[in-house]
């Protein structure tokens, strides 16, 4: 009766494992998918209001970097404060544009935004802001 327990717990914790490898696997496809789009438009690096000042809470540096294994990162530098949170879904939109959304974690909450950027001439520009939580 011990053999046939041991042998169906082994059973059940072997098939845990692969559930949770699988899904870690499929977060990391999804992960290096948005890295991908990322690295393809170009937007990798530190993208500013004036460039030629340093960062500041009047001129915010937002970087986009790719960290561990293929992960999207939106940095954001003020100056005196800085924070880092993964980018969740990179795309193409119609017209060029690049649809991002970002899950933003502080102790005060969670907020999750979807933007769209268009980049014209060297230069990007958000045409859309929006709140995914309520859409504002």
């Amino acid at each position: 009766m011990r053999r046939l327990l041991w042998s169906l717990l082994t059973f059940v914790g072997v098939l845990l494992i692969l559930g949770i490898g699988e899904h870690a696997f499929a977060q990391t496809a999804q992960q290096r998918q948005v890295a991908d789009t990322v690295r393809a438009w170009d937007l990798l690096g530190a993208w500013s209001l004036d460039c030629s000042r340093p960062p500041a809470n009047d001129n915010g540096y937002l970087n986009y970097e790719i960290r561990g294994p293929g992960i999207a990162m939106h940095v954001r530098n003020f100056g005196t404060s800085s924070d880092a949170h993964e980018v969740l879904e990179a795309r193409p939109v119609e017209g060029g544009g690049l649809e991002i959304t970002v899950r933003f974690q502080f102790e005060s909450g969670a907020q999750m935004r979807r933007w769209v950027l268009v980049k014209r001439d060297d230069r990007i520009r958000a045409v859309s802001n929006v709140s995914v939580d309520n859409g504002s």
